[in-house]
């Protein structure tokens, strides 16, 4: 299984540096739990960080030019864009691969179960949606589930989890099939913490969560390794 995480911003730089900060978190918390050769993290401008290196995207052939009039030329919802870019050009070729967004931190060994589907996938715990924000997925299963996101993200004029929705509601191109929906414990988000919690197989996973709003890593707090808690606390102190 391979760790991935995306950063690509139109400036080809970081938007904010929040955003900076939170890839350093990531680099400096990943290599706890996996091997530098199994980390990759995709920028469109050259990125390193304690002699990590990012792979870098310049081409931008991945985007549909509907997309910016569509998203405003906002690239957050750019994933199912360009995760069939790096399949299809040996970027991503692990049998398994496990995608998050930079603020979802592993705090434990992920011990995930064979999975018997294309996607494992985890909702909101509180609600039935799935929460897009970590994924796995065997890439050279996923192409068509991949590219079919991105078409009716640009036919509806809607974000990546709200086609879903949609796509699970009428079960378009059998696609419930697909994927295994996983304990909450690999996603808790930073909503509803306790019921979610309450809910989740132990030791939890993953934690979600803005940690650098003061009030979240309160809340936080009691999930967290101590060594993850003071790095969180010592990259995001001046925002406090």
């Amino acid at each position: 299984m391979k760790n991935l995480m995306i950063y690509m911003d139109p400036s080809k730089s970081w938007e904010v540096d929040k955003d900076r900060i939170l890839a350093e978190i990531q680099i400096e918390n990943c290599h706890y739990f996996w091997k530098s050769k199994d980390i990759i993290m995709i920028t469109n401008f050259p990125y390193e960080y304690r002699g990590f290196k990012a792979t870098v995207i310049e081409d931008t052939s991945w985007l549909p030019t509907e997309y910016v009039t569509i998203f405003n030329n906002v690239w957050r919802f750019f994933g199912f864009f360009l995760l069939p870019y790096l399949i299809k050009r040996g970027y991503l070729n692990d049998d398994l691969i496990y995608g998050h967004d930079l603020d979802a931190y592993q705090v434990h060994d992920l011990d995930l179960p064979p999975l018997d589907r294309d996607l494992g996938l985890v909702d909101y715990g509180f609600a039935s949606k799935i929460n897009l924000g970590n994924v796995f997925f065997k890439p050279h299963k996923v192409l068509d589930i991949f590219r079919m996101i991105g078409e009716y993200m640009l036919k509806w004029k809607i974000n990546e989890e709200e086609v879903l929705v949609k796509l699970q509601k009428d079960n378009v191109n059998n696609i419930n099939s697909r994927f295994r929906k996983l304990n909450i414990t690999y996603n808790i988000g930073s909503r509803h913490v306790p019921r979610n919690v309450n809910y989740a197989e132990k030791p939890i996973k993953v934690a979600h969560f803005q940690a650098w709003y003061p009030e979240k890593m309160k809340e936080f707090k009691p999930y967290l390794p101590e060594r993850l808690y003071k790095l969180l606390y010592e990259k995001f102190a001046h925002l406090y």
